[in-house]
């Protein structure tokens, strides 16, 4: 099917320091490179571990960012665990040295759960979008937070158990 109208919880999260940290390292030249790519694998394999765990899929990579979707049974909790674990997991990587100075890797997330569409597109090779108000609403929540923060709809926030609410 091309399309799909379901009831789930979409995350947006993006990470922010690559553009400083890949603009430094370049300055060391084929090796700053080198260490780029690695670090790069290095952050995103940390960062989509929980996401994988709580049984999450990365519908899209976008520069520094990704998109995922968690649908199913306690979709809501699932995803908003995943996110704190992500942060979790940024936060545990240590400074990175670099020529002109040290760069610490953040990342900002968003979440939003209910009805969303999903459209499959393309020829030789499909790609998936999100689509809607639900898609808009994760976008303007990763937009509206800070380095570090992960920032949940109201309806994300009623889909979760109350000692969650706390946080």
């Amino acid at each position: 099917r091309r399309y799909l109208d379901l009831d789930g919880s979409l995350l947006f999260a993006d990470v922010s320091g690559f553009t400083r940290l890949s603009e430094r390292l370049a300055r060391g030249g084929r090796v700053g490179g080198e260490a780029i790519s690695e670090i790069i694998d290095d952050v995103f394999t940390r960062i989509i571990q929980p996401v994988l765990d709580r049984g999450g899929d990365v519908l899209q990579f976008s520069g520094d960012a990704l998109l995922v979707l968690f649908h199913g049974e306690a979709h809501g909790a699932r995803a908003a665990a995943a996110a704190l674990e992500m942060q979790r997991a940024l936060d545990a990587v240590p400074t990175i040295r670099a020529p002109g100075g040290a760069v610490r890797l953040r990342m900002s997330i968003g979440l939003h759960s209910g009805p969303l569409g999903v459209a499959r597109l393309g020829v030789m090779q499909d790609v998936l979008l999100a689509l809607g108000p639900g898609a808009t609403a994760t976008c303007l929540l990763e937009k509206a937070a800070a380095s570090g923060e992960v920032l949940i709809s109201s309806a994300t926030a009623a889909a979760l158990p109350a000692s969650a609410r706390q946080l």
